[in-house]
């Protein structure tokens, strides 16, 4: 019997959370070490020094930026292809599809990173959840989607 790639990856699943684990110790030795360090950057100054407080600070703000960037782009592309051929004239000009979508999900998202009580974030998590099961319920209630996602697997 050839090694199937499931097993493959199970293993390798294991190899990333042994790793993940012996990071988080390390992580933990660093901010145990001193009661000034907070976070990454300070991990880094005490490695490091002043280079290593900015250079690991830099890399995460690029980083939050790069996925905050990333999934708006995801967003618009997701709505675009749900809602095809949309456009909204804003201000005298015409925006078409996905940069709507991008406009649209900015709009909506970043009022929330002003809110002083981030425990007002758990209300915007609980109206994703229930979408995320109404939507994953939805699926074999469609019948004709429910016949040929049969059709085509069999």
């Amino acid at each position: 019997m050839p090694l199937q790639g499931g097993w493959l990856s199970l293993a390798l699943f294991a190899m990333v959370g042994a790793i993940c684990f012996y990071t988080g110790n390390l992580i933990d030795r660093c901010m145990c070490a001193d009661r000034c360090v907070r976070s990454y950057p300070d991990i880094g100054y005490l490695a490091f020094g002043a280079y290593g407080w900015t250079t690991i600070g830099l890399v995460m703000y690029v980083e939050l930026y790069l996925v905050a960037i990333s999934f708006l782009i995801l967003e618009g592309d997701n709505l675009d292809k749900l809602l095809p051929s949309t456009v909204v004239e804003i201000l005298g000009y015409q925006v078409h599809g996905k940069q709507l979508f991008v406009l649209a999900t900015a709009a909506v998202i970043l009022p929330m990173t002003w809110l002083k009580n981030l425990s007002m974030l758990t209300y915007v998590s609980v109206v994703g959840l229930i979408s995320s099961v109404a939507l994953t319920g939805s699926g074999p209630a469609c019948p004709t989607r429910a016949s040929t996602w049969r059709a085509t697997t069999s």
